[in-house]
């Protein structure tokens, strides 16, 4: 699956934006005609990205979907409501809404109740603009799903069989959602994995970095100092932490961790 393929051009900068979130699928298990993206990547920011650039190429929202039915409680809805600033509402909204209805985590449903529909209504994929028998067939055949967001879109498809992926495979190739899969989808381990990547940092620092409010991070890493999974060493009025060695040792040997 190329974007190559697309029977309209797009700009060098979207055609590019494709292909890297074509790179960012791959490592998430889903099979696309690209390379696998060579970092960690951000989950939260890829599906932001994916609900605009989507809009230019169908298989990434169709991957997107399918992904979500099948891992979705991997997800961290704090941090994807701080994304939902760079996303696509509606896109968003309609994806997850969809997605809860064929299976995927119900919580997902909390970030459909924060999204609104776009308005003016409009067709969802910009190719189908260029040519007026499809255009017409979206305006007339648009399913409800998609209707009621705000866009115009005749189509809902599943990837299913191009899961090659399992979720040791994604654990494998991102370690932050090998650390999700430890601790769980929630402040604690966004803290953690920032201290694996970066050997010590203030406190402010870490909440600039995962995006969250500094008192939620600061109660989080107290709670991880008392149970000995961070250490704390103070500098005048300032505490920078750090990540205990046994449990740098521990992620480092964890069997999630292979494979890269």
């Amino acid at each position: 699956m190329t974007s190559a393929s697309n029977e309209h051009v797009f700009s060098e900068e979207i055609e590019f934006k494709i292909d890297n979130l074509y790179d960012k699928w791959m490592s998430l298990g889903m099979a696309m005609n690209g390379k696998h993206y060579i970092n960690d990547l951000d989950l939260e920011q890829t599906i932001a990205e994916t609900t605009q650039i989507g809009k230019y190429e169908s298989r990434l929202v169709w991957a997107m979907l399918t992904w979500l039915i099948a891992h979705g409680d991997i997800v961290n809805i704090s941090r994807m409501m701080h994304f939902k600033k760079e996303a696509d509402e509606a896109v968003l909204g309609a994806v997850l809404e969809v997605a809860v209805k064929n299976g995927a985590d119900k919580k997902l449903f909390h970030i459909v109740e924060k999204c609104k529909p776009h308005d003016p209504r409009e067709v969802l994929f910009k190719r189908m603009k260029q040519y007026a028998f499809s255009y017409k067939q979206e305006l007339e055949l648009s399913k409800e799903e998609w209707s009621k967001w705000g866009y115009y879109c005749s189509e809902i498809s599943f990837y299913f069989d191009a899961m090659t992926g399992d979720r040791n495979f994604i654990f494998s190739r991102n370690k932050n959602l090998a650390i999700r899969a430890i601790f769980g989808t929630n402040l604690r381990s966004e803290i953690i994995y920032f201290l694996y990547k970066n050997s010590n940092a203030y406190i402010k620092a870490i909440a600039d970095a995962t995006g969250f409010a500094y008192f939620p991070v600061h109660n989080e890493i107290k709670n991880l100092v008392r149970n000995g999974i961070l250490n704390s060493t103070s500098y005048g009025r300032v505490n920078v932490v750090s990540l205990n060695k046994t449990m740098f040792d521990f992620l480092q040997k964890a069997p999630l961790f292979d494979g890269r």
